[in-house]
């Protein structure tokens, strides 16, 4: 049996407690906080069912949507006024990194659930 899901989370918050940047002359230090509005993730899971035996196997996860990011950034000081173009270049620049990064998170995360029996026993009920 095969299962497609498409997970949603409404809203995500990732913490970076220390950065660097340095322009010109000026070296700034803080901390960013990037937060997602919305995001999807398609799984597909095939259940393999062998005489009384059943393994959940992890066919695709992938990052469907990614959508509403915002980033906070603490201790710009002098270079305050260049907060919205660093913004968009972080999030532009970045967004490839930040998907892949959440695809591998959360297929670890998955790859640890899946040989759990109650997968297979929530499919029999299904």
């Amino acid at each position: 049996a095969t299962f497609t899901l498409h997970l949603g989370l409404g809203h995500m918050e990732v913490y970076f407690t220390h950065y660097t940047a340095s322009f010109l002359s000026a070296r700034v230090s803080g901390n960013m906080r990037l937060s997602v509005r919305r995001f999807s993730m398609l799984l597909v899971i095939t259940l393999q069912l062998n005489d009384d035996n059943c393994k959940a196997v992890l066919d695709t996860s992938k990052v469907e949507y990614l959508d509403g990011i915002g980033l906070d950034i603490s201790g710009l000081g002098p270079l305050n006024w260049l907060f919205e173009k660093i913004s968009e270049l972080l999030v532009i620049r970045f967004m490839d990194d930040l998907q892949r990064w959440l695809e591998e998170k959360l297929t670890k995360s998955l790859y640890k659930i899946m040989p759990k029996q109650f997968i297979c026993d929530t499919a029999y009920y299904v």
